[in-house]
C-alpha cells in the first residue's frame, strides 16, 4: 500500500482516458469507453484540492460515423485561466471543444475532422493559438484554428503511410510520432518543412 497515493473514483463503468492539467491545478480526464452510435460521450473535471468531480457531457457526433471513443484531451489556456478543453474522439472522427461554465452551463461544440479519420494526440500551442491534430487513420497533422472552428489548410501535413498518433509543441516546431514507418518527425512552422528523426 502506498501511503502517498490518493485515488479519486469517478462515475460507475468511466473507462479513464487522456489527462490534463489546468493552470489552477482543475484536472481534466476524458472516459474513453467505446459508447453506442448516436450517444454523447463526456469529460471530468476534478478540483485542485481533490473534490468532488463534475462531469462535463459533450456534443453528439454527426449521423453515421463510428461509435464514440473520446480518447486525449488539450487545454486551451490564456493566463491561469482555461478558455478551452479539445478532446479528440478516435471512433467518430472529430474534435470537440468544450468552454468551460458556472454552474454546469458549459458551451460546447465540435470539429468535424472527416468520417474515415481517427484524430487521437492532441497539444495546443500558445504561440500560434492552434490545436494540433494528429489524425492517424487519415496520415495528417491538422492544426485547428479556434476562431473560426475548422483546420487551417496553410499548416495541414498530409503524410501518406505514416499514421500519425501523437503530437507535441516545442519552441523548435511541432513534433509528431509516426506509429507506421517508427519514425518522430518535427515540423518547423516557420518555414513549413517536416524532418523525420529516425526512431
Amino acid at each position: 500500500m502506498d501511503d502517498n497515493l490518493t485515488a479519486i473514483s469517478l462515475a460507475a463503468g468511466t473507462d479513464a482516458g487522456g489527462i490534463a492539467i489546468a493552470p489552477d491545478g482543475t484536472v481534466w480526464v476524458t472516459d474513453k469507453r467505446e459508447l453506442p452510435a448516436g450517444t454523447a460521450g463526456q469529460i471530468f473535471s476534478i478540483p485542485p484540492d481533490g473534490g468532488k468531480y463534475q462531469a462535463h457531457p459533450l456534443p453528439k457526433v454527426p449521423d453515421g460515423r463510428g461509435k464514440p471513443q473520446p480518447a486525449y484531451v488539450a487545454l486551451q489556456t490564456s493566463g491561469h485561466s482555461v478558455e478551452a478543453v479539445w478532446v479528440s474522439d478516435v471512433g467518430a472522427g472529430v474534435v470537440y471543444w468544450l468552454k468551460p461554465g458556472s454552474g454546469g452551463h458549459d458551451e460546447v461544440g465540435l470539429v468535424d475532422i472527416g468520417k474515415g479519420s481517427r484524430p487521437r494526440g492532441l497539444a495546443w500551442d500558445q504561440g500560434r493559438r492552434r490545436l494540433w491534430v494528429a489524425d492517424e487513420a487519415g496520415h495528417q497533422l491538422l492544426a485547428i484554428d479556434p476562431v473560426h472552428g475548422q483546420p487551417d489548410p496553410a499548416l495541414t501535413r498530409s503524410r501518406p503511410g505514416s499514421a500519425i498518433a501523437l503530437v507535441a509543441v516545442s519552441p523548435q516546431g511541432v513534433w509528431f510520432t509516426e506509429f507506421a514507418p517508427g519514425k518522430v518527425s518535427v515540423l518547423d512552422v516557420d518555414c513549413l518543412t517536416a524532418l523525420d528523426r529516425a526512431v
